[in-house]
């Protein structure tokens, strides 16, 4: 019996929780459009005034077209250059590898292969360095063409060097 009586409180509280919720959706969403209309429209209005007043004008887009461009093609000529230096890098590592391996003296090998392992951190970190400082150096290049020759140092936010994460390659 107690059971039941328990069962059919819970029941008359949800079903009173469910129909006061019902009853008081329709002014809660009301009023939370209300407040979120004022708030796009103040979002707009602020995005217009300011729109034009950040938003770079460019004169002639021909020049920042082929400004892109060179930079874009730069990029990827330095990925090319960088690509070229891994792959001579892990062959000269492979080459090695297999030569250490085939020495069968184990300090020898031992010798030979923390050498080989040296040479390829250098080869490496060469390639890496290089990769970034010829992307600074593209990147400096198009800012200098859009500064000198298309007569704007701002550029849209869209179109921003990328940053640089540890550990990865951004071009």
């Amino acid at each position: 019996m107690t059971q039941a009586i328990t069962k059919n409180i819970v029941a008359v509280a949800f079903t009173a929780a469910i129909f006061s919720i019902f009853l008081a959706l329709p002014q809660t969403s009301e009023a939370k459009m209300n407040v979120s209309d004022l708030k796009m429209t103040m979002k707009e209005r602020t995005a217009t005034s300011t729109a034009s007043s950040t938003r770079p004008v460019f004169k002639d887009l021909s020049c920042v077209q082929e400004a892109v461009l060179d930079r874009e093609t730069a990029i990827a000529a330095n990925w090319t250059k960088f690509n070229t230096a891994m792959v001579a890098a892990l062959t000269k590592r492979t080459e090695a590898l297999v030569t250490a391996w085939k020495i069968t003296d184990a300090q020898e090998r031992g010798t030979a292969l923390k050498a080989l392992w040296t040479t390829w951190k250098t080869d490496s970190k060469k390639a890496h360095d290089g990769l970034k400082s010829d992307r600074r150096a593209t990147w400096e290049a198009f800012k200098q063409t859009m500064k000198t020759e298309c007569k704007t140092e701002r550029l849209p936010k869209e179109d921003a060097e990328p940053k640089e994460a540890k550990g990865s390659v951004t071009l």
